[in-house]
């Protein structure tokens, strides 16, 4: 899967907190389903919430949510275009520990395409790029992803 990764960078890349302490940013992926179908080929595509738990956190919530959301909007924007699937899309918790700082948890649902096809070698692999067309992605939102 790959856009545990971007989410990981991403955040690194605009918060000063997670770029100089990455041990405090915490990824990982539950409830998680493969969906495949009884189609001649064995592509398939990957459900999952990827859980973002950021530690210590002391500045604003702002920095978090803004590039997570340009990010969604760029490779799950048919999440955020439905006014169904928009409310489960991005989840988000806030322990406060004190006056300065908190714990963040974040939840987001995504998903990711996998086509599996016979190549010179066997059977090949490729995730497909969910990027929305550029043509239709916002000028702030190309901006904020701009390596992703």
């Amino acid at each position: 899967m790959k856009k545990p990764e971007q989410i990981r960078e991403l955040l690194e890349q605009h918060s000063l907190l997670i770029k100089n302490n990455p041990d405090k940013l915490h990824i990982f992926i539950e409830d998680s389903d493969v969906i495949a179908t009884a189609a001649k080929s064995l592509s398939f595509e990957y459900q999952y919430k990827l859980n973002i738990i950021i530690l210590d956190y002391a500045e604003s919530i702002d920095y978090l949510m803004v590039p997570i959301i340009a990010w969604m909007y760029v490779h799950q924007n048919e999440k955020m275009g439905n006014s169904d699937l928009r409310q489960d899309a991005i989840k988000l918790e806030i322990e406060q520990l004190n006056n300065k700082s908190c714990d963040v948890g974040i939840t987001l649902s995504l998903t990711e395409r996998v086509i599996v096809q016979n190549g010179d070698s066997g059977l090949e692999y490729k995730h497909l790029d969910d990027k929305s067309p550029e043509d239709m992605i916002p000028t702030w939102a190309v901006e904020i992803c701009q390596m992703y």
